[in-house]
């Protein structure tokens, strides 16, 4: 079936991070220090006329003698800047990202390494967060990852909701490592735009719960300045800190920089199929998973341009130096012609690419409907280039996110 896609949103994540990264020599996961730091983070997403967005708001109510969170969105409109609100004042303070691997988004894999030659142990002793331990912390060591709560709604109609980016202009979603600026001998700022670990293993997950909200939650939402009297559902519950996860749950992920492999032992231009690992908590055991049913892989960002890039980076003005990479359109083929879990470079040019992977959405969006969804940005340990032999020197990148949706 040909899908005919709509742009719906750009969601924009320029995201300032000082992350100091340490590789040991042997180790198969990339190591961090025990402090690493965070410049901040800024975030906005921006919608149009087929769906709104909204912040996550959050009130603590009484039910059954217990103080318990409800969750409920504020306004709905075009632009969501984070930073305008105090229930994400937490994003400026999270400390660095470090390396984590997770196929679900419920269970989070951290590594482990023997006491006493530091090398990494077996995979099935790694330590399982299940209860968002080491999610949003300001502090981290072992392992660090980051979520965000958002409302998205469409007052027309049903979309499929999927990342993408517009084919022929190479604009869309991306993300991409900033340039590392340098004093020159005459003072004037060089940018070195060499690719590096952090955009190729980064990851971006949605997490995605359609359980409808408790009448206590309506309740609060009726109550607020940010109520509209169509949205009388609300859909979407999500584990808070501490606590384990319930329900049913849909979770995709999104790929960028797919064939960059800036490691020295890879090959530039291949897609090398990445398990992450999962987590069984019945069995208490791990292991690697496929996710071909819930990936959306993505070609190497690429940048246009760095010339002024410094300037307007300070102004959060990037799009116009990113040339966003392709999608590839089924995700699928890209599992049917590995070898070995490679796709080389040749057979990856015969694969078709599109502005959306077609066989992974994020969720189909019922119309007049706010669902919350909930994103997570982490380093894949799992991923290839998350292993080298040499240092790695400190890494900001940002992110752009761009939705579209199909109506059959």
């Amino acid at each position: 079936m040909k899908n005919i896609y709509l742009k719906l949103a750009a969601s924009v994540l320029s995201i300032g991070m000082a992350l100091t990264m340490i590789v040991g020599a042997t180790f198969a996961w990339l190591t961090f220090s025990t402090s690493p730091e965070v410049g901040g983070i800024s975030i906005a997403i921006g919608g149009g006329r087929t769906i709104m967005v909204a912040p996550d708001l959050t009130e603590t109510v009484e039910v059954d003698g217990e103080q318990v969170t409800v969750h409920y969105p504020g306004s709905f409109g075009s632009k969501l800047n984070f930073s305008e609100y105090e229930s994400y004042d937490y994003l400026k303070k999270v400390a660095g990202l470090s390396p984590v691997s997770t196929a679900d988004g419920l269970y989070w894999m951290l590594p482990t390494y023997e006491e006493a030659t530091g090398e990494l142990k077996d995979y099935q002793e790694f330590e399982v967060d299940g209860t968002l331990q080491y999610a949003n912390l300001e502090e981290a060591n072992g392992g660090h990852y980051v979520y965000v709560d958002f409302w998205i709604v469409s007052p027309s109609k049903e979309f499929n909701i999927r990342v993408s980016t517009d084919a022929k202009k190479k604009e869309g979603s991306y993300l991409i490592e900033l340039p590392k600026d340098e004093k020159t001998e005459n003072e004037t700022v060089a940018l070195d735009d060499i690719p590096g670990m952090a955009e190729a293993t980064a990851r971006v997950g949605f997490l995605v719960n359609t359980e409808s909200v408790g009448e206590e939650t309506i309740k609060a939402y009726q109550e607020s300045d940010a109520y509209v009297k169509q949205y009388g559902k609300l859909l979407g519950l999500y584990q808070e800190k501490g606590e384990k996860p319930q329900g049913e749950f849909q979770f995709s992920i999104y790929e960028p920089n797919a064939d960059s492999h800036p490691s020295e032992f890879l090959t530039d231009g291949e897609y090398l199929i990445t398990a992450p690992l999962s987590y069984n908590p019945y069995g208490t055991t791990i292991s690697e998973e496929n996710i071909s049913d819930r990936l959306m892989v993505q070609g190497k960002n690429n940048w246009r341009t760095t010339s002024m890039l410094y300037t307007d980076f300070q102004k959060g003005q990037l799009d116009a130096y990113v040339k966003s990479g392709d999608f590839y359109k089924l995700t699928s083929a890209l599992y049917d012609h590995a070898a070995e879990g490679v796709v080389s470079a040749e057979q990856l040019s015969r694969i078709m690419t599109a502005g959306a992977a077609d066989d992974v959405m994020i969720t189909t969006l019922a119309s007049n409907t706010p669902q919350r969804i909930r994103m997570y940005l982490w380093l894949e340990g799992q991923d290839a280039d998350c292993t080298n032999t040499s240092s790695v020197e400190a890494a900001s990148f940002a992110l752009n996110l761009e939705f579209a949706g199909a109506d059959q």
